[in-house]
């Protein structure tokens, strides 16, 4: 008699937690929490509806970029 192949019920499983990456607007620093400056310290078009913003922490100095996607 052939087996079933049903998935265990009894194993526990982890519902991804919804998060937004797309925060425009920089709001922190990812390495210091700290708050990122108001406006980007500078934004480059990289084609086909890309832009990068570049961040600056004023806390701690660390930089970094977010990426935004436009229709074109």
């Amino acid at each position: 008699m052939p087996q079933s192949q049903a998935y265990p019920f009894d194993i526990p499983r982890k519902t991804p937690v919804p998060m937004n990456d797309n925060n425009i607007g920089g709001g922190r620093c990812p390495v210091c929490n700290g708050p990122a400056s108001i406006a980007a310290s500078g934004s480059k078009y990289r084609g086909k509806g890309v832009v990068h913003h570049h961040w600056l922490c004023r806390t701690c100095g660390h930089e970094w970029i977010t990426v935004l996607h436009v229709l074109v």
